[in-house]
């Protein structure tokens, strides 16, 4: 049961919270783990009313944002270690982060989704829009996390 589990981490306590959660049933089930996490697309042109348009270069935030999602999987990593779970793999995708690990669960077979009730976004604040796209699209059994 559940030995194919996909984990949605973006650096938040609500995320890291999952994470243990998940490395807790990778260890009982020795199951296989993939950590997820999902850059938001970075848009070069901004437009401001009144004003115009403004262009960007927009491979500089996107460095850094691959970047800081390396280091969030490296620190979901770090909890498989302190918690004794199987090595997980880790993926990072671009796109809306509760779109992406719908799409990815499914292409990759999962088992079950282990997300955050909330996640980083301001968008995430009551139940998370993550969790809610996850919970109303999953291919699989989701386990919300708070």
């Amino acid at each position: 049961m559940f030995k194919k589990i996909l984990v949605g981490v973006d650096g938040s306590d609500e995320s890291l919270k999952a994470v243990r959660e998940a490395a807790q049933l990778a260890k009982l089930t020795e199951g296989q783990t993939t950590l997820v996490y999902v850059m938001t697309p970075i848009y070069p042109t901004i437009g401001i009313p009144g004003i115009g348009v403004a262009t960007i270069d927009s491979s500089v935030l996107e460095e850094q944002s691959w970047r800081i999602g390396q280091d969030i999987l490296d620190q979901a990593e770090r909890v498989y270690t302190e918690e004794g779970a199987p090595a997980p793999e880790r993926m990072a995708l671009q796109g809306r982060p509760g779109n992406a690990i719908v799409r990815y669960a499914a292409e990759i077979n999962t088992e079950v989704i282990v997300v955050g009730s909330a996640g980083s976004g301001i968008e995430d604040l009551i139940l998370g829009s993550t969790a809610d796209a996850v919970i109303h699209h999953a291919p699989c059994p989701v386990l919300v996390v708070r």
